[in-house]
């Protein structure tokens, strides 16, 4: 017989986690202290999200019998407090909206409901209940045979879940820092009693933009603070001998990888490294605390010739003898390589290929670079957020990126990857060498699209919020009438390509690729169709879709890739870049062959006379250069400054806006095509970073752009992980 038993619902929104089972509410995992009638209205409203739930039902169910007062207030006390542990607002509410005289509503986005099937449970008869008969044909005693196996391995499997489960239910989940600002970046001391940890606090009118390294012993909630940098970035990486902690830091006093006494006490270059986001200044020593792997632009004595341009590849570096080895791609396709984690023998190595942005492998070879293999191909919104070996060395966790992030697990041997069983926004994990320990950082931020006019006098301007939801919206395009804006936003769940009105209202989804990295939208000139980049077939490549919905369709390059479409002014063209090779190129809207224009470059737009197409070159500094629409005459934009970000740009009539600055202090800046001079025009304050492309109204009167203005990220430990 068989006994049928339910499992426990979950369901998740934001940063909540609602236990149906145990009424429990979570937020990044740490259990909230909300019980009684404040809880139970939260279930009720769930079950029936973005439908009116009455006052006179939650009375029913929750109040019978009682007075119309005392109703009254033990409603209004409930709801009061429900949005109060939920950061919520009764005037401009995100989770629980308020029907006037009528009730209550649940609005917000409900990221899925975990409903475990029905399991069955058999119930085995016993040897005594079985009737056997003395003679029993040859094909009843091999069915009885194979039953014993069958029952055999679902033991076995039973045994195996059972300890899984075990294992997952005796971790426990506590907050390690819960500072104001943004806490990341964790990495244990060997005896895993400790965390070095980077640190951006907030100060006024800069919400964040000085990161220093602290140390911090669990169970003592005072911090160390080691640096005195005010770092743009900083990551460290304690050494396993616990002397020393390694940290790349790119910021004003100089961008390199550095070494630091455990204690503190006097920083040692160690090598220089370029400008770049956090991702790549990911550290990983050799069991011995002799070597230390990170990534830095180079080229390899075998590909100078026919690869001259200068790429992300693994170093390793003696910190006793400044012996540096740089270690090939582990596949022909990889754009860069980044991220190394050297694993606890010391004698393999993981790294992440990035094929394109949104699209990338994980690699595990030889400590030489020998015997690359890979074990897992991840999409996510840009690259990986950090890998770590297991404390055994028998699989590696990594962390996908942005609102959308979460823990995994894949064996070091390969296989079909684990998602754990953290919320989602966890990032850089870090995992103990002894003491079953895990830390991460448990970060809550979202890009949202934001309006600046440009051209206002006086210091109080400020951005407005313009496209907004509690994920991430991106890389925003005017159509050339003005009536609507393109962007991408995953606010579905997945990267999809979104319209709106000129004002920022009823956003209209068009595509529906459910997992794909999608993004990039460009108007073609008649306001019909929209050009993006989408890696559905598993690279990336073009698209098209029209603005009345529908199907969209692929564009066919004949090249390996395809990203950063640009539609020229007379629709007859597509522009794009490749990564491996670089170059710049373009297409008919039907596809074909694509023209190569230029032989390196990125993020191409055409100029507003159409005759030439501008890119950025990518070096020690990014460059603006500039090639004629029908190839020939490549040159450098004389007069024109480097570009700190690659896609903070836009050309018009007669300049280009674009945004220089560090985090908190951007700047709008207008390069004039006359007098060959830039300047700076405007000040955009209080924004944590700005991301994902701009453009600007056809009157220059408005600017769009993608940007955070408030970040938090604390860390959090996991004990007992297995």
């Amino acid at each position: 017989m068989a006994e049928r038993k339910h499992a426990p619902v979950s369901v998740r929104f934001g940063a909540f986690d609602v236990s149906l089972d145990t009424q429990e509410l979570r937020k990044h995992g740490i259990r909230l202290k909300l019980s009684g009638q404040a809880i139970q209205v939260l279930l009720i409203l769930l079950e029936i999200p973005g439908q009116l739930v009455t006052r006179e039902e939650l009375q029913q169910q929750l109040w019978p019998g009682a007075s119309f007062g005392d109703f009254e207030h033990g409603l209004n006390a409930a709801v009061n407090r429900l949005r109060e542990v939920l950061g919520d607002s009764a005037t401009d509410p995100k989770f629980i909206e308020t029907i006037p005289r009528r009730g209550y509503r649940f609005i917000g986005q409900i990221e899925k409901e975990l409903l475990l099937k029905e399991s069955v449970i058999t119930v085995l008869p016993t040897r005594d209940s079985l009737e056997i008969r003395p003679r029993l044909g040859r094909h009843w005693i091999l069915l009885l045979s194979a039953g014993g196996v069958l029952l055999t391995l679902c033991s076995l499997v039973y045994v195996l879940v059972h300890q899984r489960r075990k294992s997952l239910d005796e971790m426990k989940v506590i907050p390690f820092t819960t500072y104001p600002g943004f806490e990341a970046a964790p990495s244990f001391s060997p005896d895993g009693n400790e965390i070095a940890f980077s640190w951006f606090r907030p100060e006024q009118d800069a919400p964040l933009i000085k990161a220093d390294l602290y140390v911090k012993q669990i169970g003592n909630e005072s911090p160390v603070r080691l640096t005195n940098h005010e770092a743009k970035f900083l990551v460290p990486a304690w050494s396993p001998d616990g002397r020393n902690i390694a940290f790349g830091m790119v910021g004003k006093d100089g961008d390199g990888i550095y070494l630091i006494p455990a204690l503190g006490g006097r920083e040692r270059l160690l090598a220089k490294i370029s400008d770049a986001n956090w991702q790549w200044l990911l550290l990983s020593w050799s069991p011995d605390s002799k070597w230390l792997a990170f990534a830095s632009a180079s080229r390899t004595q075998q590909t100078v010739e026919t690869d001259p341009t200068e790429r992300y590849r693994i170093h390793l570096l003696n910190v006793e003898t400044a012996e540096e080895r740089v270690l090939p791609d582990p596949a022909p396709d990889c754009t860069m390589t980044i991220e190394p984690a050297i694993s606890p023998d010391g004698k393999f190595l993981a790294s992440v290929c990035v094929l394109t942005f949104g699209v990338n492998k994980l690699f595990v070879q030889q400590i030489d670079g020998k015997l690359p293999r890979q074990i897992a191909q991840v999409s996510t919104s840009f690259v990986p957020a950090g890998l770590a070996w297991s404390a055994d060395g028998h699989s590696i966790i990594y962390s996908t990126y942005g609102t959308t992030s979460r823990l995994w697990r894949v064996p070091a041997e390969g296989g079909r990857p684990e998602q754990l069983p953290f919320p989602r926004e966890t990032q850089n994990p870090a995992i103990a060498r002894v003491g079953n320990r895990l830390a991460y950082a448990q970060s809550h931020y979202n890009f949202d699209v934001w309006s600046l006019p440009l051209g206002a006098r006086g210091n109080d301007i400020k951005p407005e919020r313009f496209i907004s939801s509690t994920w991430d919206q991106g890389f925003p395009q005017i159509s050339r009438d003005g009536k609507l804006i393109a962007f991408n936003s995953n606010r579905s769940g997945n990267d999809e390509i979104w319209i709106c009105d000129r004002d920022g209202s009823k956003p209209v989804q068009l595509t529906s690729f459910d997992g794909p990295q999608t993004g990039q939208p460009h108007w073609s000139a008649d306001g019909k169709q929209i050009i993006f980049n989408s890696n559905l077939s598993g690279k990336v490549d073009l698209h098209l879709v029209s603005v009345d919905g529908g199907r969209s369709r692929q564009v066919p390059t004949g090249t390996p890739n395809a990203v950063s479409p640009f539609w020229s002014a007379d629709s007859r063209w597509i522009y794009f870049a490749t990564q491996q090779p670089n170059g710049i190129w373009k297409i008919t809207p039907e596809g074909g062959v694509a023209i190569r224009l230029a032989k390196d470059g990125a993020y191409p737009q055409e100029s507003a006379d159409g005759k030439r197409v501008f890119y950025v070159v990518r070096g020690e500094r990014s460059e603006l250069w500039s090639v004629s629409v029908n190839g020939g005459d490549e040159r450098h934009e004389s007069g024109m400054p480097p570009l700190p970000y690659d896609v903070l740009w836009t050309p018009v009539q007669d300049g280009i806006y674009f945004i220089d600055g560090v985090p908190s202090h951007f700047f709008v800046n207008y390069f004039d095509f006359a007098s060959r001079r830039a300047k700076r025009i405007q000040d955009i304050r209080n924004m944590s970073f700005i991301c994902c492309g701009i453009t600007v109204s056809r009157d220059n009167n408005t600017l769009l752009f993608s940007g955070i203005d408030k970040l938090e990220s604390d860390i959090v430990l996991v004990e007992n992980f297995r």
